[in-house]
C-alpha cells in the first residue's frame, strides 16, 4: 500500500479519491503526517464528513461536517491530526451531485 505525506515531494503527497456521486465513503488512504488538506470539489448540495482512523477500521470526525450549499471548490485545512488513515464520507446529498474529494498530507 502507497503511503501518502512520507515523499519529500509534494505532488507525491496528494491523493485522489474516486469520485462519488451518492452517500457513502471514499476508499482509506495510508498517511504519514499530521497537517491535512482536503480539497472537496462538488457540483451541487451536499454535505461531506472528513475522516481519520488509527487501523483503518474504526473511524471518527477530523472536524465537523463541511455543508456545501452550491457548486465549487473548498479547502480544509487540518493541523496537529494524527491519523494512520484518511478518507471522507458524504452525509447527505441531493440528486445529480458529483463530489471529487483529494487529500494532501505532510
Amino acid at each position: 500500500m502507497t503511503v501518502y505525506g512520507s515523499s519529500g515531494e509534494l505532488n507525491r503527497n496528494v491523493y485522489h479519491f474516486a469520485e462519488l456521486t451518492g452517500l457513502g465513503s471514499t476508499e482509506a488512504v495510508m498517511v504519514h503526517g499530521s497537517h491535512l488538506t482536503f480539497v472537496h470539489r462538488v457540483t451541487g448540495n451536499v454535505t461531506i464528513l472528513d475522516e481519520g482512523s488509527l487501523d483503518g477500521v474504526h473511524w471518527f470526525a477530523i472536524d465537523t461536517e463541511k455543508a456545501h450549499n452550491e457548486s465549487g471548490t473548498d479547502g480544509h485545512f487540518y493541523e496537529g491530526r494524527a491519523v494512520q488513515y484518511v478518507r471522507s464520507t458524504v452525509t447527505s446529498v441531493s440528486s445529480g451531485v458529483t463530489v471529487n474529494i483529494s487529500v494532501m498530507c505532510h
